[in-house]
């Protein structure tokens, strides 16, 4: 079974877990030279044909922090990707999967469990560390696309202990 988790962030990304190899296929949210969503880029980095079901992490804007601009941009850009699955689900109506959203708050109690701090973004990598100790991933985005992928693969299994094993890496765009 492959299950998908979307951080669908500026630095947002795609990944992929394959539940029987415990490969983790991951794609950095690729954006054109104006500055949109590459949905031609996914469909041909990623298996979406083989995914059962894809988490989609519910993120808002952030009013005050964010001008209007930055809200509108990430707002765009969540459109664009979901509309890429979308797309994707309709041209091949053979392939099924589900989306599902999930608030940053749900996933982040399993990426974040025994881990001590403030930071949301320096538990994840902390959590993801201590889940993959050998892999050199650094960016953020792999890695909360990764920790909602394994929150999708959790509620799939409705368990924890099968999924704990160091999983290998495959960056689709090179």
């Amino acid at each position: 079974m492959i299950i998908g988790g979307i951080d669908p962030g500026s630095r947002g990304c795609i990944a992929l877990i394959d539940t029987e190899t415990k490969i983790c296929t991951y794609l950095k949210i690729p954006y054109r030279s104006d500055k949109t969503v590459d949905a031609k880029m996914i469909y041909a980095y990623l298996p979406l044909d083989e995914c059962s079901e894809i988490y989609f992490e519910e993120v808002h804007g952030r009013g005050g922090t964010w001008g209007a601009k930055q809200n509108h941009t990430f707002g765009f850009n969540v459109g664009a990707i979901l509309q890429t699955l979308t797309d994707y689900h309709t041209l091949y109506e053979h392939y099924s999967y589900e989306i599902f959203f999930v608030k940053p708050k749900e996933w982040q109690v399993w990426a974040h469990c025994g881990i001590i701090g403030d930071n949301p973004k320096q538990k994840s990598k902390l959590g993801f560390d201590k889940i993959n100790p050998d892999a050199k991933i650094k960016h953020d985005g792999v890695i909360d696309a990764f920790h909602i992928a394994r929150f999708g693969v959790i509620n799939a299994y409705s368990s924890n202990s099968s999924i704990t094993s160091n999983y290998a890496f495959i960056d689709a765009s090179k």
